[in-house]
C-alpha cells in the first residue's frame, strides 16, 4: 500500500509541516511496514490517479484539491491545528497538538495524538545535562531578528547558547549554531541542555518530552491553541507576543523558572490505535468487519459461533467463553491483532484472525458457523487477501492432531506441517509473490 504525503515546505512556512508528515509516516511504517511513502512538497501539481492513503499537512492547499484527493483515495487524512477550511466529511482530521478539541467522528486531538519522532521517546540518559546550557529553536523559518533579541536580552546570564536555525550565524564563543540536525541529534542536544526556548509546534513537544524547563514563543497563529493548553498545565512559560517587551518577559520567567515542575506527558499513546483504524478503512469490505467495529448484537453473534460445541471440541481451550470475557478481549485487542467477523448475505458465517508476529509473518486462526456450509474456503480466501495487502509473506497456525478435518483442509490449501508438538502441529503457508 502507498502513502502519498502532501505538505507545505519552504523558507516562508519552515520545515514544520514536512517534519510532522515525515514523523507520521515513520511511526505508521514502524507499526505496519506494508506502506510505501511518497513525499510531495507543496506547491506542486496533484497527479490525476487513484491513491491508497493520502496525508495532507498544508495551510495553502485549496479545498478543491482536498475534494479531488478524497474522491480518488481510499482514505484521506488531514493534519491541521486550527481548522482553516471545512474538510471533506469522510476524511480523518488529526490535530497532533496538546490542546484537545471536541469535534465529530473521525477527529483526533490531544496529548495522545501528539506526533514525536521515535528518538524523543527513548529513555533520557542520566548525568548528561550541563548547567546553564540553553537550547533555542524557533523553527525552520527565518527568525534571525527574534533570536538576536533573545541573545541580547540574556547577555548578562552565564549561558552557553545552542541555536538550531537554518540561517542564524554568530561569532560569539558562547553561541553555538546548528543549521541542520537529524531528530536523533536534536534529541541529544536537548539532553545536553538545562533549559529550552522554542517556538510553538513540534519543538515544544520535543523539549517537554526530554523534560526540559521551557519557555515557548508564539510566532504563528496556528500555535495559539496548543500554547494556551500548555499554559493551563503550568508546565512551561508562554510568551504570546514575543516582539513586545521580550527582554522584560524573559528576565521575569528566568527568575521564576526554577519553580517549574519537570513535565511528564504521555505523547502519542493513542496513535497506534488510530493507525489501526486507518488500516481498517483501507481494508474496508462488505464481506468482513473488524471485531472493534461490531455492534453489541454482532459481538454476541460471533461469540455464539465461537462457543458452538463442535468448535469447542477442537479448540486448545475447550471451555465456553463468557460474554464479559469476550467483550473485554475485544476492548484489549492490540494494533497487531486483527480479528474479523465474516459475512454472507448480511449474515455472520464465522470469524478469523491475523496476529502480526513480525513485519512479514502472522499467526492465522479461523472458525465458522457449523450451520454455514462450505464457508471455510471463503473465510480463508478473504484472510489471504488481507494478508497480501499487509505484505505478509508467511502465515502460521496451530492445529490439534486430533482435528484431522482441519489438517486436511489446510493441506488442501497448501499449508505444510513445519513442526510437530506433543498434541498439535504447527503449519505454515508461504506467499510466492504479492
Amino acid at each position: 500500500m502507498h502513502i502519498d504525503l502532501f505538505y507545505d515546505f519552504g523558507i516562508k512556512c519552515g520545515m514544520g509541516h514536512f517534519k510532522r508528515s515525515q514523523t507520521l509516516a515513520h511511526q505508521l511504517i514502524a507499526l505496519y511496514p506494508c506502506f510505501n511513502p511518497h513525499f510531495h512538497p507543496l506547491p506542486c501539481e496533484i497527479p490525476k490517479r487513484s491513491y491508497d492513503l493520502v496525508i495532507i499537512d498544508s495551510y495553502q492547499m485549496p479545498r478543491s484539491s482536498y475534494l479531488f484527493l478524497e474522491k480518488n483515495a481510499k482514505l484521506l487524512v488531514c493534519l491541521d491545528d486550527f481548522f482553516r477550511i471545512c474538510y471533506p466529511k469522510t476524511s480523518f482530521i488529526l490535530s497532533p497538538t496538546f490542546g484537545k478539541t471536541k469535534q465529530k467522528n473521525h477527529f483526533f486531538s490531544g496529548e495522545g495524538y501528539v506526533l514525536l519522532h521515535p528518538a524523543f521517546q527513548t529513555p533520557i540518559p542520566k548525568n548528561t545535562q550541563q548547567k546553564n546550557h540553553l537550547f533555542i529553536s524557533l523553527g525552520g523559518s527565518n527568525q534571525n531578528l527574534l533570536i538576536g533579541k533573545i541573545l541580547q536580552s540574556l547577555s548578562h546570564f552565564p549561558f552557553v547558547f545552542h541555536i538550531l536555525s537554518p540561517t542564524f550565524q554568530s561569532n560569539s564563543s558562547n553561541v553555538l549554531t546548528y543549521s541542520s540536525l537529524s531528530s536523533s541529534e536534536v534529541c541529544h542536544l536537548l539532553d545536553l541542555c538545562e533549559f529550552a526556548i522554542c517556538a510553538g509546534g513540534s519543538g515544544v513537544s520535543e523539549a517537554l518530552s526530554r523534560r526540559k524547563k521551557t519557555i515557548a514563543l508564539c510566532i504563528a497563529k496556528n500555535q495559539i491553541k496548543q500554547l494556551r493548553a500548555y499554559k493551563k498545565t503550568k508546565s512551561l512559560f508562554v510568551i504570546f507576543n514575543p516582539h513586545q517587551s521580550l527582554q522584560t518577559k524573559l528576565l521575569h520567567f528566568f527568575s521564576q523558572i526554577s519553580k517549574l515542575s519537570l513535565p511528564t506527558f504521555s505523547y502519542g499513546a493513542k496513535l497506534p490505535f488510530l493507525f489501526k483504524q486507518m488500516i481498517f478503512k483501507l481494508l474496508e469490505s462488505k464481506e468482513c468487519k473488524p471485531f472493534e467495529l461490531l455492534s453489541y448484537r454482532e459481538k454476541k453473534q460471533i461469540l455464539s459461533i465461537r462457543n458452538q460445541e463442535e468448535i469447542l471440541q477442537m479448540c486448545f481451550n475447550p471451555k465456553a467463553i463468557p460474554l464479559q470475557t469476550h467483550l473485554q478481549f475485544i476492548s484489549n485487542l492490540t494494533p497487531h491483532q486483527f480479528y474479523f467477523a465474516f459475512y454472507e448475505n448480511h449474515k455472520i458465517i464465522g470469524g478469523g484472525s491475523l496476529e502480526l508476529l513480525s513485519c512479514k509473518e502472522a499467526k492465522l486462526g479461523i472458525y465458522r458457523d457449523k450451520n454455514a456450509k462450505h464457508t471455510g474456503e471463503k473465510i480463508l480466501s478473504l484472510l489471504f487477501q488481507i494478508a497480501q495487502k499487509l505484505q505478509i509473506s508467511n502465515l502460521t497456525l496451530e492445529v490439534l492432531k486430533r482435528n484431522q478435518k482441519a489438517i486436511f483442509f489446510y493441506q488442501k490449501h497448501h499449508f505444510q506441517i513445519i513442526e510437530e508438538k506433543e498434541h498439535y502441529f504447527i503449519m505454515q503457508y508461504h506467499f510466492k509473490e504479492f
